[in-house]
């Protein structure tokens, strides 16, 4: 990727429109501009963007306390009324689990509609561009009541026995080298059994916890110097929340993970951690084989801070993976979400998230000051929007059908913002994906057409390229093709419209 060819500079041709009709061009001149009217709202200016640039205090993901951001709710009878105060001039994401609602901030103000249901479970959420995510929520879980603490050992006797909805509190103290099984619960959707450390329970070494019982909630546990496989989730809509993983895994086995989501742990869910120093993997949502039943499907993992995690091996320590049997690709449809997450300094792999199997969602997550970013490896169907990278490396983009919209890169270090790859060993061919609405400032070429590992397969063919701001030096190219005589091809085969330069940002 960092290779001596000659680079090919051009930008969009008003030629590429002739070759169509009337009727084409107004009907892309108006899916255009309901576009620009959609993000106007939201689109940071040059001197915000600068400001984000020039930034330094460490990012934070904040939730408990005043955090600039309020809920109230109004209900009717058939939908709820949602509004509160934020932060101006940047969108508003309301989730209760179920639906997602946005809305803009006018005035320290935001106001959004939202099917009925219930208040508890609520989360407003904004991602701000000095790289800090405030959000409050209606928490659903509170904190177990005071009485009887049970040890770890006896766990699992006591989720089999507990009724839907219970809490069981975990005796204070630390706890090394400890296995839990939990195998069977009576937790339901509406009321999972809640097993709650309260923020006193830490477990160190080899710890094994395997969660095969289904409507389970872990929350509110340190895991300090634990190996690989901390927490396995083998049973359905699992939630791991409030709880602190700091230096787990083995820097022997990078590619092992700390977390892992297996067949059968379907609707898993993974909030507000905190994850520091991981020595392997983080997170790990893992396929089974193509065709299996129970696949692993619809895992949610929000609002989870990775923070300074050192590079100790040439491949490994991702913070999340979501990924096929051996690591690999996979044509099993997860639906993985990954939303407001912080990643902060986590450089142990340069995928920070990656994505390889179809149906994933990243968005609305921020990645700063690391040697690192988000990486679609393969698959379909992936929709990698309105995410804010600040001094990492560029997006890169393999497989098909993809929709990749509304981020903003800025100064990445390397000087590219995304990358369209080519197909070569161990890369899917990037295609038929609509690179739309983003932002770039950096101080090289905009977009990357070009192949990660050689030899040169094939070639990036059939992805819309439309409507993307760069800030770049005058004598840089918003469009970069290597190697350098394939740049008609690159022209003719990919679609290339409505680009548009501001000032230069980066120095």
């Amino acid at each position: 990727m960092d290779s001596d060819l000659d680079d090919v500079r051009f930008r969009p041709s008003a030629r590429a429109w002739n070759r169509v009709g009337a009727t084409g061009i107004a009907c892309a001149v108006a899916a255009l501009l309901l576009t620009t009217i959609a993000r106007a709202a939201e689109a940071p200016t040059a001197s915000a963007l600068q400001a984000a640039i020039t930034n330094q205090h460490p990012p934070a993901l904040t939730w408990q306390g005043d955090t600039g951001i309020t809920i109230e709710v109004v209900i009717s009878i058939d939908s709820r009324r949602i509004s509160g105060r934020c932060h101006a001039g940047r969108r508003v994401v309301i989730q209760d689990g179920t639906s997602t609602s946005t809305a803009d901030c006018h005035d320290g103000r935001y106001t959004a509609r939202m099917p009925a249901g219930a208040d508890e479970g609520l989360v407003a959420t904004q991602v701000l561009l000095n790289g800090n995510i405030a959000a409050t929520r209606v928490d659903k879980l509170r904190t177990s009541p005071a009485g009887q603490r049970i040890p770890p050992a006896e766990l699992g006797k006591a989720l089999a026995s507990a009724r839907p909805g219970d809490r069981i509190a975990v005796e204070a103290g630390t706890y090394a080298d400890t296995t839990i099984n939990l195998s069977e619960s009576r937790g339901s959707a509406d009321r999972p059994v809640i097993i709650d450390g309260n923020n006193a329970v830490a477990f160190t070494g080899a710890t094994r916890i395997q969660i095969g019982a289904g409507h389970v909630v872990l929350r509110g546990f340190t895991f300090r110097d634990v190996g690989i496989g901390a927490i396995t989730i083998t049973g359905p809509a699992v939630r791991i929340t409030e709880s602190n993983f700091s230096n787990c895994g083995d820097p022997q086995k990078p590619q092992a993970e700390c977390v892992i989501v297996r067949a059968g742990g379907k609707n898993a869910e993974l909030d507000f951690n905190t994850f520091t120093g991981s020595r392997s993997m983080s997170i790990n949502v893992h396929a089974g084989n193509d065709g299996e039943q129970g696949q692993p499907v619809n895992a949610f993992i929000h609002h989870n801070v990775f923070r300074d995690i050192p590079k100790l091996s040439d491949n490994g320590q991702e913070p999340i993976q979501i990924a096929g049997p051996n690591g690999g690709g996979s044509n099993a449809e997860l639906k993985a979400r990954i939303e407001h997450n912080l990643f902060y300094r986590a450089e142990g792999d340069r995928d920070a998230v990656s994505i390889k199997t179809p149906g994933t969602t990243l968005r609305w997550n921020v990645f700063r000051d690391m040697d690192a970013a988000p990486n679609i490896r393969g698959g379909r169907n992936a929709v990698v929007t309105d995410n804010l990278l600040i001094r990492t490396q560029a997006i890169r983009i393999n497989g098909s059908d993809h929709r990749v919209e509304g981020n903003v890169v800025l100064c990445p270090s390397a000087g590219i913002g995304l990358v369209v790859s080519h197909g070569s060993p161990g890369y899917e061919t990037a295609a038929n994906t609509l690179i739309r609405g983003n932002i770039i400032a950096t101080k090289g070429a905009g977009i990357l057409f070009g192949a990660q590992t050689q030899p040169l397969e094939s070639v990036a063919h059939g992805n819309k390229v439309v409507s993307n701001a760069f800030h770049l030096p005058e004598n840089r190219p918003m469009y970069e093709i290597r190697p350098a005589d394939m740049a008609s091809k690159i022209k003719q085969d990919n679609s290339f419209t409505a680009s548009r330069s501001g000032p230069e940002l980066c120095s």
